[in-house]
């Protein structure tokens, strides 16, 4: 296995970057952090239900490697 160039630190301000350019009212959402080889998985769930109960939910995956961030939009 590799090493890890980029840290859980650094890839949390990547992630938050990124999270905060695309999303509005991001206090709004719980982040739960997942670690596997090759990425730091960061997993947002907006805490308030809509009628439809289908909550909005996104993830940003930061590449150890490279530092190189991947947004995932979901509902």
């Amino acid at each position: 296995m590799k090493t890890a160039k980029i840290n859980q630190e650094d890839a949390t301000l990547i992630a938050s970057n990124v999270a905060e350019k695309k999303i509005d009212n991001l206090k709004d959402f719980e982040l739960s952090i997942e670690e596997t080889d090759n990425y730091w998985i960061f997993y947002y769930q907006n805490l308030d239900i809509p009628e439809d109960g289908a909550r909005q939910h996104f993830s940003v995956w930061v590449n150890k490697a490279d530092g190189k961030s991947l947004f995932f939009l979901g509902r």
